[in-house]
């Protein structure tokens, strides 16, 4: 998905809540991730987490060039993917 939109302005920024820094660095580097990915050290308490009301993962948020939520699923990417077909063009 990353791959498909990216030249049409879709920039991911990827958090994990996990405690283990050793953990979170190689699923990061197992998956492959080309985006930005930090780890919130404070887990559940963390700025991102509480500024965005996350409280379960996996959690995707869209947000448009003024930084507003647009978009906001717990769902499947297929959901993030309908989204950004009808968007970004």
């Amino acid at each position: 998905m990353y791959e498909k939109y990216r030249t049409r302005g879709l920039a991911v920024l990827a958090v994990g809540i996990d405690r283990d820094p050793a953990v979170w660095e190689k699923a990061v580097r197992d998956r492959g991730y080309k985006w930005q990915n930090v780890r919130a050290a404070e887990e559940w308490k963390s700025q991102v987490a509480t500024d965005y009301h996350v409280v379960s993962t996996p959690v995707m948020l869209l947000r448009d060039a003024s930084r507003q939520i647009v978009f906001k699923s717990t769902a499947s990417a297929s959901e993030v993917r309908a989204y950004l077909d009808k968007h970004l063009r």
